[in-house]
């Protein structure tokens, strides 16, 4: 009988320690702080992981990390790097170093950055923040609400009556050249050729009383920038301004950054150049915001959201509500995985949101 036993207890450890690794995102811990463990990694203290890409290798000189197996990238990646790293964007330039040594074919700087951030247990903030630089990047979308006037050079509002009492003022505006609004949405995309991203029009809604018509140009294209222009940012001062942002623009970005810091000292749009800079008016809005899937539905939801906020503006009054039936997948390797977490805590809330996932729940 002990034989027995004892050949039936190792038999057992033999299964547990062969437990098949998750094939899903998992979110392991409390309300206060979270790590978010990627498929096929079995420990949530994995300092260090080798990854074997399906990225083309180039032929010229890698940066450290990254070496070349066959006509493949092999690059490893490890926990030191996002702890000491605390610029916006490193793992990006990181992978642009590498592209522009020949290092890795052109134009898969992006997907070597992706990999690298999904790599290890993180906590997600940190990989988002290490992924994603100041620059306007994919999978950013950038949507633009402009007003339809009767007459252009007339203002949007004018005022028609003042009335105070007391330390209250009223103020009653005539919004009679305010006829209707475009809402126009754009896609940062990957040049053809070459490293950078383009800025394209995907299409124009016009509603003009209760008529709603979708176009495929915006009326205003507020992001015609030279062809050579391959890098972009938006540049929002603080204070009153007659505008709502400046876009900026270069063929590097080491110009994108000297764009910058002429615009931190105090230059304009006027003393940088039309080819360069773009000001925005006051009276149109601009959103940075990706694509979601929630409830089946396609929403967009503002760049740098988390996953409660996004239920809340889907309409979710209380998303600690239903977490017993909530569902989430995020893109793994450009695949959508399943995300696994404990349903007791209100971690999975905190998730920040960068486009592409899949969301579902229902009400008990």
């Amino acid at each position: 009988m002990r034989a027995a036993l004892t050949a039936a207890c190792l038999l057992c450890i033999g299964c547990a320690a062969h437990k098949p690794v998750s094939t899903n995102w998992r979110v392991l811990g409390n309300d206060s702080s979270q790590v978010l463990v990627p498929p096929g990694v079995a420990k949530a203290d994995l300092a260090q992981r080798t990854l074997k890409t399906d990225i083309a290798a180039g032929k010229g000189h890698c940066p450290p990390g990254i070496r070349v197996k066959g006509r493949r990238v092999v690059a490893t990646v490890n926990r030191e790097q996002f702890q000491n790293s605390s610029a916006d964007g490193w793992l990006a330039s990181w992978a642009a170093q590498a592209e522009s040594q020949g290092c890795i074919a052109a134009g898969q700087a992006p997907k070597l950055a992706a990999r690298a951030a999904e790599a290890l247990p993180l906590d997600p903030q940190m990989a988002f923040h290490a992924l994603y630089p100041a620059d306007v990047v994919p999978p950013v979308r950038l949507q633009v609400v402009s007003p339809i006037l009767k007459d252009e050079a007339a203002p949007v509002f004018t005022e028609q009556q003042t009335a105070g009492k007391g330390n209250q003022l009223a103020v009653t505006l005539n919004a009679d050249n305010l006829i209707g609004y475009e809402t126009a949405l754009y896609a940062v995309q990957p040049k053809a050729l070459g490293p950078g991203y383009t800025i394209a029009p995907l299409y124009a809604d016009r509603r003009i009383d209760q008529t709603n018509e979708r176009h495929a140009q915006p009326a205003t294209d507020y992001f015609r920038f030279p062809v050579n222009a391959a890098f972009f940012r938006l540049f929002v001062k603080s204070g009153q301004t007659a505008y709502t942002a400046l876009a900026i623009a270069a063929p590097t970005r080491a110009e994108l950054a000297s764009l910058a810091a002429k615009l931190d000292a105090g230059a304009s749009c006027e003393t940088l150049g039309a080819d360069s800079c773009i000001a925005i008016p006051r009276r149109v809005a601009l959103n940075a915001v990706v694509p979601v899937t929630i409830n089946g539905t396609e929403v967009l939801v503002r760049w740098g959201a988390n996953l409660a906020e996004a239920m809340r503006g889907a309409g979710e009054r209380q998303p600690e509500a239903v977490l017993a039936t909530l569902a989430i997948e995020r893109p793994y390797n450009g695949r959508p995985t399943r995300v696994d977490f404990e349903r007791s805590s209100q971690a999975i809330l905190r998730l920040p949101l960068a486009g592409g996932e899949v969301v579902s729940w229902k009400r008990q």
